[in-house]
């Protein structure tokens, strides 16, 4: 409307609305909001294969002979699936906070192979990871834009969990069923009670990044990857000495030496999820 004729007839203006001038951007109006929460699913993986080693010797009596023979068990993670929630908070135009909690459902193996002997295991029990992380989230465009790429950093708490310690398969090579027999109780006597029921708790570093893409006003899509830094978890504890008096006959007998954490774990999760702004 001509606003020389506002002092003749009634201009939007004087009646409150809001007039919307030649070249003005409304993205910023039409999909501001001041927090979200999506659900999020994907898959889970790890940088890094193995987690531990623990050096062993098996020492064994063969026709009046001591063989000292070395071997080498191995504990590692396997890929599985994730889900996790997240809130987020906008609390500036171009920072915003995040709360989630992730859990990881992957598979924990136990193998390793004496070579000169031929005793063999690989064992496999279903684990949990359930990472709790704080969030500071940095976006390059400002609170409203409809799409919104962003690169986050923080704080974590994990919690890994055995759910089951007995092994789901094992091998042996050329050894005795006996013999067998002696390493898998020992096996299930030791390990369950240090991580059934516990389990390792860890600080670490979480980051990553993503990008947020809103369908409506309200309703968005978002693509994530995450990776939390810790150091690599003893699964162990004190496995190695209850090995070595369960497993001990008049033949046969292990020894272990310390348990081997090189580097950390990088527990990698990349998730696409569905979320409502508010």
């Amino acid at each position: 409307m001509d606003r020389s004729l506002c002092g003749i007839l009634p201009c939007p203006t004087m009646l409150g609305h809001k007039v919307k001038m030649r070249g003005e951007d409304t993205a910023v109006k039409d999909y501001a909001s001041k927090m979200s929460f999506s659900v999020n699913g994907g898959l889970t993986g790890f940088g890094g294969s193995t987690v531990t080693s623990l050096p062993g010797t098996l020492v064994a009596s063969l026709g009046g002979q001591v063989v000292r023979d070395p071997l080498r068990l191995d504990t590692t993670l396997e890929r599985g699936w994730t889900f996790s929630p997240k809130i987020t908070l906008n609390t500036w135009k171009y920072v915003s906070n995040e709360f989630a909690y992730t859990r990881s459902q992957t598979n924990f193996r136990l193998n390793g192979k004496d070579e000169v002997v031929g005793f063999g295991i690989d064992s496999r029990s279903k684990a949990a990871i359930r990472t709790f992380t704080y969030n500071t989230v940095v976006h390059p465009t400002p609170n409203g834009r409809r799409v919104r790429p962003y690169v986050a950093a923080g704080p974590a708490v994990q919690l890994i969990h055995l759910l089951e310690a007995a092994p789901e398969k094992s091998g042996l090579l050329k050894f005795a069923e006996r013999d067998v027999a002696l390493f898998v109780t020992a096996y299930n006597f030791g390990f369950k009670p240090d991580l059934d029921g516990g389990g390792v708790f860890q600080f670490g570093l979480n980051y990553g990044g993503g990008v947020k893409l809103h369908l409506s006003p309200r309703l968005f899509l978002r693509v994530d990857f995450r990776e939390t830094v810790t150091r690599k978890p003893d699964f162990w504890k004190s496995v190695p000495q209850k090995l070595q008096e369960s497993t001990a006959t008049e033949n046969l007998k292990l020894e272990f030496g310390p348990v081997v954490r090189n580097g950390a774990l990088r527990h990698q999760v990349v998730t696409m999820g569905i979320g409502l702004a508010f």
